[in-house]
C-alpha cells in the first residue's frame, strides 16, 4: 500500500477443487510468499534471519501439502540406566592402646537399557494445528517489519473454498493472524460464504461477533450514485479520445446501461459499452456507408442487442461456475422467477417477494442467492398497494434485462429512480412472486411483443 503497510493478496480462484485440508496450505503458503514480497527489509542481519524464518516454514508447509491425509509414525526411545550399589563396615578389636580397627567397603554397579516403541496414525490437519503457534509467530514478525507493525491479509473469492470447509479454514486463518497484526478481510459473493458453524466447539468466524460484513455493491437503490460513478469510469477510459459519456450515447441509453448492470458493476459496463459500440457501427453501416467523421451515438437498443447475446454467457458464468453444487437448484429456481414475470400481461421486468420468506424458506434463499449472483438486482422494500398486503413488507426486484431483451415493454420501465411517484408504478400486488404461482395443470400463456422496429428507440 501507498503508506508502506503490506498487503498480502491471495487469489482464491488458483486453489479451485482443492480439497480440505491441503486448500488451507495452499492458502497458508501463498500468504507467505505474498507477505514476504510486500514487506520493506531495512535492516541486513535480522532480515536475513527472518527470511531465513519464513523459508523454513514455507518448506515444512510444502511437506505438509504433499504428504498423505493420514501419515503412519513409528517412534523410538531408547533408556539407558545404571544402578550403583555401595556399603562400608567398620570393625575392632579391643585390647587398651593398642587396639586394632579395620573398615571394609564393598560395591555393585549394574546398567540397564529400555526400548520403547509406539506406532501410530496422525490426520495432517493434526499436524497443522501442532503448528499455529508457529505460523503465528512467522507472521507477527513480518508484521512487525510492516508500517505501523500492521499488515493486511486479503483473500478474495472465498467461494471457491468448497461451502462446508469454510469455517474451518476461516477458523484456523482467525487463529494464527489473531494478535499477529494481520489484518484478515475475506472476499466472495455473501450467497456463498459460510463464515461460521455451530457445535461445541464452534468453527469459524461469526457475524456480528469475529467479523464484519461489508456490502461493497451499490445497487440499483442507489440509481444516481451508481449512474455517476459508472460514467467517471468511463468518462476516464474516454479521456484520450476528447469524447465523454454523453457523446457517446443517448440519454436513454445512459440510463438502460446502469439498470443493465444492476448497478455500479464497472466490469460490466465496460463490457456492456464495448459490445453496444459494435451494435452501433453496424446498424449505421447497414443504413449506409459509414463515413470517418459520422458521429456514433448508441442508443437503447443498441445496449438491448448487446445485453441480450450476452445473457447466455451471464448465466452459464453466474449459475455453473459460482453456484457450486448449488446450480441446478438455483437454475430451476431462475426459470421459473423469469416465467413468471414474462406471463404477466402487463410486467417483463420486475419481481416482487414478500420479505418474510427471504430468511424463512428455502426458496427465499434461492431468491438471495440468485441477487448475489446478480441475476436479480434488488431496487428497495415496500408495501403493495393493497388492503390485503398492508403491513406485510416485499422486496422489489429487476430481472436482468437480458431475459426481456427480445421483446419490447407496452407500457415502459417505470423510471423508479426518479420520484415516488413512477415507484408506487412496483407496488403491485400481482407482481409478488411465490413457488405456487402457476394456474392449475402448469400451463402458462405468454403474451408476444413484435420487436421494436430497427433505428427507433425502445419505449423503456
Amino acid at each position: 500500500m501507498a503508506n508502506g503497510t503490506a498487503a498480502a493478496l491471495v487469489d482464491m480462484e488458483q486453489f479451485s477443487g482443492r480439497e480440505y485440508p491441503d486448500v488451507l496450505i495452499e492458502i497458508l503458503i501463498a500468504l507467505l510468499d505474498s507477505a514476504k514480497a510486500k514487506i520493506r527489509w531495512k535492516q541486513a542481519a535480522s532480515d536475513l534471519r527472518m527470511s531465513i524464518t519464513v523459508s523454513k516454514m514455507r518448506s515444512e508447509l510444502n511437506t505438509l501439502l504433499t504428504d498423505p491425509a493420514k501419515t503412519r509414525m513409528l517412534v523410538y526411545r531408547e533408556r539407558n540406566t545404571k544402578k550403583s550399589l555401595s556399603g562400608t563396615g567398620v570393625a575392632g578389636l579391643a585390647g587398651g592402646p593398642g587396639g586394632v580397627t579395620g573398615v571394609a567397603r564393598a560395591s555393585r554397579q549394574s546398567q540397564e537399557r529400555q526400548e520403547h516403541y509406539s506406532d501410530f496414525e496422525v490426520l495432517k490437519i493434526e499436524r497443522l494445528l501442532q503448528i499455529v503457534p508457529r505460523v503465528s509467530g512467522t507472521l507477527r514478525s513480518l508484521a512487525a517489519r510492516s508500517h505501523g507493525g500492521m499488515a493486511l491479509a486479503f483473500v478474495d473469492d472465498f467461494g471457491y473454498v468448497a461451502l462446508p470447509d469454510q469455517p474451518d479454514v476461516l477458523g484456523y486463518l482467525s487463529r494464527v493472524c489473531k494478535g499477529t497484526g494481520f489484518w484478515l478481510k475475506i472476499g466472495g459473493v455473501e450467497s456463498r460464504l459460510r463464515t461460521f458453524r455451530p457445535g461445541d466447539p464452534p468453527q469459524g468466524m461469526e457475524l456480528g461477533h469475529d467479523v464484519d460484513l461489508l456490502q461493497l455493491d451499490v445497487t440499483l437503490a442507489s440509481f444516481a450514485t451508481a449512474k455517476g460513478f459508472l460514467e467517471r469510469v468511463l468518462d476516464g477510459v474516454l479521456k484520450d479520445m476528447a469524447v465523454r459519456t454523453s457523446d457517446l450515447l443517448t440519454p436513454t441509453a445512459r440510463d438502460r446501461l446502469v439498470l443493465a448492470c444492476g448497478g455500479a458493476v464497472a466490469r460490466d459496463y465496460i463490457t456492456i459499452t464495448e459490445s453496444a459500440l459494435s451494435e452501433a457501427l453496424d446498424r449505421m453501416n447497414k443504413d449506409g456507408a459509414l463515413d470517418a467523421g459520422d458521429e456514433v451515438k448508441i442508443t437503447a437498443e443498441d445496449v438491448h442487442r448487446s445485453v441480450r447475446k450476452r445473457i447466455g454467457e451471464k448465466e452459464s458464468e453466474s449459475l455453473k461456475l459460482d453456484a457450486g453444487s448449488e446450480a441446478q437448484a438455483l437454475t430451476a429456481r431462475w426459470q421459473d422467477v423469469c416465467s413468471f414475470v414474462q406471463q404477466s400481461s402487463e410486467n417483463e421486468v420486475f419481481v416482487l417477494v414478500e420479505q418474510s420468506q427471504l430468511e424463512s424458506t428455502d426458496w427465499g434463499r434461492q431468491i438471495q442467492q440468485l441477487e448475489n449472483l446478480r441475476l436479480l438486482h434488488r431496487i428497495r422494500d415496500t408495501v403493495p398497494k393493497t388492503p390485503s398486503w398492508r403491513g406485510r413488507r416485499v422486496i422489489v426486484y429487476m430481472i436482468d434485462l437480458g431475459q426481456v431483451a427480445n421483446q419490447r415493454m407496452r407500457t415502459g420501465i417505470p423510471e423508479f429512480w426518479k420520484g415516488e411517484a413512477e415507484f408506487d408504478r412496483l407496488r403491485r400486488a400481482e407482481w409478488v412472486y411465490t413457488p405456487g404461482w402457476r394456474p392449475r395443470g402448469g400451463a402458462v400463456h405468454q403474451r408476444t411483443t413484435n420487436p421494436a422496429p430497427q433505428g427507433s428507440e425502445p419505449l423503456f
